[in-house]
């Protein structure tokens, strides 16, 4: 499986943060909050069909992929402890639940 780690913008993308979850999430803690997301996100079950829509819940699938395979999540890990070591920033757009938009500051609008 070929994921990338980063943004268009080559800035490593925090995935746990995407899905709003600690470092120390455990499988069944990473399914739920991607549920969750996934609902409000997604342009078929959120009947919201955008370009921003979309990239979230593409960003959200990505990091449910990384985060739910233990190979995967070991090597991203690593890749995050590395960037915090030498402080470098991570990226991630944090929705709040009752959002379902970006503003041209890619901030989230609440509905």
């Amino acid at each position: 499986m070929n994921i990338s780690f980063l943004d268009d913008r080559g800035s490593l993308i925090n995935f746990y943060e995407v899905l709003d979850i600690p470092l120390t999430a455990e499988k069944a803690s990473i399914r739920t909050s991607f549920c969750a997301l996934i609902k409000l996100f997604h342009p078929d079950a959120s009947g919201i069909d955008s370009e921003e829509q979309r990239r979230r819940a593409h960003l959200i699938i990505r990091a449910y992929k990384v985060l739910s395979d233990v190979s995967l999540r070991t090597e991203y890990d690593r890749l995050l402890a590395a960037a915090r070591k030498q402080d470098r920033p991570t990226f991630a757009v944090i929705p709040d639940r009752k959002s379902t938009r970006l503003n041209s500051s890619h901030e989230w609008i609440a509905r």
